[in-house]
């Protein structure tokens, strides 16, 4: 065993852990800023179809950005929840290695059924 790449695994856990959390975060709250303010100029702005089509790609980058920060902060959450326990049993680290395993498993699998726009679920299944 070598002691020192499980104390550094320790330390990526312990303490870079929360910091990706909370950058993570931060960013999730500047790109959900960034998709209110191009739907607010979708709403309010006078634009063309250009630019339309520009802001339609710059939201689906954005759109996929945020997922992509979504599922992070998600698998972030479960190492979180482990890492407040004072003392972890192996019980413990078992359960919270299987949340971690089974929601990235989950988020490979992840589909979106539509709730209002039925008629557009079609656009999803490819």
């Amino acid at each position: 065993m070598n002691l020192e790449k499980a104390l550094q695994s320790v330390r990526e856990i312990y303490v870079n852990t929360p910091k990706q959390y909370e950058l993570a975060n931060n960013e999730l709250k500047k790109i959900n800023d960034e998709i209110q303010d191009i739907l607010h100029i979708f709403e309010l702005g006078k634009v063309d179809a250009i630019a339309i089509t520009k802001l339609g790609k710059d939201l689906k980058k954005l759109r996929k950005q945020r997922r992509k920060l979504k599922e992070e902060i998600e698998v972030l959450e479960k190492v979180k929840r482990f890492i407040s326990h004072q003392k972890p049993t192996e019980k413990i680290i078992n359960n919270s290695i299987g949340e971690v395993r089974s929601t990235i498993e989950k988020q490979k699998k992840r589909s979106y059924k539509l709730r209002v726009r039925k008629d557009l679920q079609h656009l999803l299944n490819h």
